[in-house]
């Protein structure tokens, strides 16, 4: 997504990394950066300044804000927690229609075992995730799976269709799988907390990297491919989190918390 700056080192070819060695509390995607990387929602909103991108447009005067490369990835135990407050809402589940959307990094290790990217506390609400080597979208009863994609980064969107009763897949932008659904998604309670890596801190989170994570209640995509680039306009979604050392959610520019989590010098 986000292009690394000029300045930068060229090591990361392309902005995609091999993932680094399995290790027993670290991620398996791009490699996060040198010493204490380790944050919690105390100290996350560290942006440190960042540089200009190299856009090739001539200087008009007027600098341009810096496109930053960082992706999210997670220790063992480690997730983020997102209320309604975060995303200007009066709740995550208002209706029952969702469009959930992220890169994230597909390696050997994430086909083994079942990976939240992200849900909605309650067996019955929504969750996007891997199970058995699929990638898997579940609302209230129903559930879609696809294939899941090529190793390295990939763009996953979900989208829960309330009114046309469906619901559907794009992988990297292209329409990948539809299925007829019906309400209703369920919660367990009045105020659900929108989830991202895993479920809470007891372990079992997604073991490598997600970055650019949007969420909105409303239907985004209907057509058979969609953008995916990073200067989308943030109209009608509610969350979108680029993870830039930071949990700010750009659409309302609330924090929102999380632990055990590790920033990354790469992105898409």
């Amino acid at each position: 997504m986000r292009l690394a700056t000029a300045l930068l080192p060229v090591v990361l070819l392309g902005c995609l990394p091999p993932p680094r060695p399995a290790a027993d509390v670290a991620p398996s995607g791009p490699p996060a950066p040198t010493g204490d990387d380790t944050a919690t929602s105390e100290h996350v909103d560290d942006t440190g300044g960042g540089i200009p991108a190299d856009t090739g447009d001539d200087d008009t005067g007027a600098p341009a804000p810096p496109l930053q490369c960082h992706a999210l990835a997670f220790e063992r135990n480690g997730h983020v927690m997102i209320t309604a407050e975060e995303v200007s809402s009066e709740s995550l589940f208002d209706s029952h229609s969702a469009t959930i959307e992220m890169w994230a990094w597909f390696s050997s290790e994430t086909r083994d075992g079942s990976w939240l990217l992200a849900g909605l506390d309650g067996i019955q609400a929504w969750r996007l995730g891997i199970e058995v080597g699929e990638l898997v979208l579940r609302a209230g009863v129903h559930t879609l799976s696809v294939p899941m994609p090529d190793n390295g980064w990939n763009h996953i969107a979900g989208v829960i269709d309330g009114e046309n009763e469906e619901m559907s897949f794009y992988v990297n932008g292209v329409f990948s799988g539809r299925k007829d659904w019906s309400p209703p998604m369920v919660s367990a309670t009045s105020s659900p907390v929108l989830h991202l890596g895993g479920w809470h801190a007891e372990g079992g989170s997604w073991p490598s990297a997600i970055d650019e994570v949007r969420f909105s209640h409303r239907v985004m995509y209907a057509g058979p491919n969609i953008e995916t680039g990073p200067d989308r306009a943030l109209d009608d979604w509610l969350g979108v989190w680029r993870f830039d050392e930071n949990l700010q959610n750009e659409a309302s520019g609330a924090e929102s918390a999380g632990v055990n989590i590790l920033f990354t010098d790469s992105c898409p």
